[in-house]
């Protein structure tokens, strides 16, 4: 449907979604986009704690890949997902209860073509 409102075909479909930019559409700049969400994320405030702590990934975390990556076991979903973490030392992610909220959803749309490293 969606196609057809835009008179594209699924060749072309996504250069058509890429064609705007960013002086029209202010989601048009991807780089733009990732650093906002992370500053948004994060409340712009700066780390306190060491920025050198494991991943944590909460119990129940790796649920958010089933449907995207399905092809994922349930070693590599936690695995992908502390990819994907922001680093330590902000004082509000200091527990395993709060780690879910460290998992960057912006850096989970890259994901796919940085999934070979999980094969090996």
């Amino acid at each position: 449907m969606l196609m057809a409102q835009t008179n594209t075909t699924p060749e072309s479909f996504s250069a058509f979604t890429h064609s705007v930019d960013a002086s029209t559409d202010h989601f048009a700049d991807y780089a733009v986009n990732k650093e906002n969400y992370l500053r948004r994320m994060t409340y712009g405030l700066a780390q306190i704690g060491t920025t050198t702590a494991p991943a944590v990934v909460p119990k129940g975390a790796e649920a958010l890949l089933e449907t995207r990556l399905s092809y994922l076991g349930d070693v590599q979903r936690p695995a992908a997902l502390k990819t994907i973490a922001v680093t330590s030392g902000f004082w509000f992610w200091t527990t395993q209860e709060a780690g879910a909220a460290s998992i960057s959803l912006s850096q989970q749309m890259d994901m796919r073509p940085s999934m070979t490293m999980l094969w090996y």
